[in-house]
């Protein structure tokens, strides 16, 4: 996953979920997050660190 793509994407999902607790909060409403919510959260995660990790892994194979 050596796509720039990859985080992007992984830092827009963590950009939604974080953008449903904001309108949550504001709106006075308990933060309720669902397991889509969560999903959203563990894949931009992941997307992130596949990112991160596989640039390690190529600056390995580089030196």
């Amino acid at each position: 996953m050596r796509n720039w793509k990859t985080t992007l994407a992984g830092i827009g999902a963590i950009l939604a979920v974080i953008a449903k607790i904001i309108v949550q909060v504001t709106g006075g409403q308990p933060v309720d997050l669902d397991a889509t919510d969560v999903g959203l959260l563990s894949a931009g995660v992941g997307g992130v660190a596949a990112r991160d990790h596989n640039r390690g892994a190529v600056a390995d194979e580089h030196r």
